[in-house]
């Protein structure tokens, strides 16, 4: 399902992608970059999962808040971690709401069921 996902999210399958607004000049993970949105909508990893969902409930991120967003910097460093927070995730909100929440954010998790994600 990992490879699946990645594969649908970069061509490439890696995090080669514009980053957000984030200075990463001064950031030990100063080589990611992203998908040019910021706040907990930054993507990070091979998933491009919003920030959101890692902090939540991945182990790596569980407590912060939206302002730790530059911390999701390293999932496009480390595929371990990246793949560690996706199934964090995945077991915390459970397999659809996850999907909900990668596409849609907030609002997804909140209504998982709409009808662009019932047909994926």
């Amino acid at each position: 399902m990992d490879l699946a996902i990645a594969m649908l999210e970069t061509e490439t399958v890696t995090t080669n992608y514009t980053y957000g607004k984030i200075d990463f000049s001064r950031h030990r993970h100063n080589e990611v970059k992203g998908d040019g949105k910021n706040g907990d909508s930054t993507n990070f990893g091979i998933f491009k999962q919003n920030w959101m969902i890692p902090r939540t409930p991945a182990s790596e991120f569980r407590g912060q808040n939206v302002g730790g967003v530059d911390n999701g910097g390293v999932l496009n460093s480390y595929l371990s971690k990246d793949i560690k927070a996706r199934h964090d995730g995945e077991k915390h909100y459970g397999f659809d709401v996850w999907c909900a929440g990668h596409r849609n954010g907030a609002s997804g998790q909140d209504n998982p069921n709409t009808e662009d994600i019932n047909s994926q």
